[in-house]
């Protein structure tokens, strides 16, 4: 079977809007094709890997909701490459959005020290620290799994950073001071859980949240309400931004920004 006829059959499957799909399973397979280009250059030769493995690869992110991230045990963030262990959550776009923003926030500030809570791969606290190498740079986790993928992703781009292992909560109230908090904590509500797709490799505690999945953002706005913290980003989910405004109503002490699918809060003056 060559490439080309591969495309075919995927497409004839699976429909033309998978694309990524296709080219994603396609260059983790092959040891030659690694980009388009190549693809289109060699379409007429013969694939080097196991259809059956392709197939099977298929039939897994399709029918058993696997993401690719977990399928090929890496993902593309904020222009790097990450492992992406079994449990660990898998960036999202979303994800992705918040950290550059951030990272061009404060690529002009002076030193200053970034924590990274319920960091899961270490995604976003790597990403700021390769883009900004010269602020420090504390990456939290509870799980050890977690832990392990970070330290993984460290040696892979060669980076020194703090990392902890640790409950986010406990953490929060032994520091009454930190400088800026970026985090994409646990929001999901149990209840909308036919929104979130290819979940079946990630623990369910790095998604979903008590309380309409709002438990983690009252948790920091308490926190944030009574303690020093320049900026506090947090990453919400598409359909509580009305539920979010309506719990800030409560710490009057805060102030808020909506920007896309992320939250900046900061204490008032």
């Amino acid at each position: 079977m060559t490439f080309l006829n591969l495309l075919l059959w995927f497409q004839n499957k699976y429909g033309t809007k998978h694309q990524n799909v296709f080219f994603e399973l396609v260059f983790f397979l092959s040891k030659k094709a690694k980009t388009k280009l190549f693809f289109i250059e060699n379409k007429n030769n013969k694939i080097d890997f196991s259809k059956q493995k392709f197939d099977s690869l298929c039939d897994k992110y399709f029918n058993k909701k696997i993401s690719l991230a977990h399928l090929t045990k890496q993902t593309l963030f904020c222009n790097l490459t990450f492992c992406i262990d079994k449990k660990v959550l898998a960036p999202r776009e979303i994800t992705e959005q918040m950290t550059n923003d951030f990272i061009r926030y404060i690529k002009k500030k002076s030193k200053i020290k970034v924590y990274d809570l319920c960091a899961g791969s270490g995604n976003i606290g790597i990403s700021i620290k390769k883009h900004c190498p010269k602020h420090k740079i504390v990456c939290l986790d509870k799980y050890q799994y977690c832990i392990s993928n970070i330290k993984r992703n460290c040696q892979l781009h060669k980076v020194k950073i703090k990392i902890i292992k640790g409950d986010v909560l406990k953490f929060l109230n032994k520091n009454k001071q930190l400088d800026y908090i970026i985090s994409n904590p646990p929001y999901v509500d149990q209840k909308n859980d036919k929104y979130i797709v290819n979940t079946a490799w990630e623990s369910k505690n790095a998604l979903f949240a008590k309380e309409n999945g709002l438990y983690y953002f009252r948790k920091y706005f308490t926190w944030l309400s009574k303690n020093k913290c320049k900026e506090c980003w947090l990453e919400y989910g598409l359909l509580q931004k009305h539920r979010l405004i309506h719990l800030l109503k409560k710490y009057p002490k805060l102030k808020y920004r909506l920007v896309k699918n992320y939250l900046i809060i900061r204490k008032k003056i």
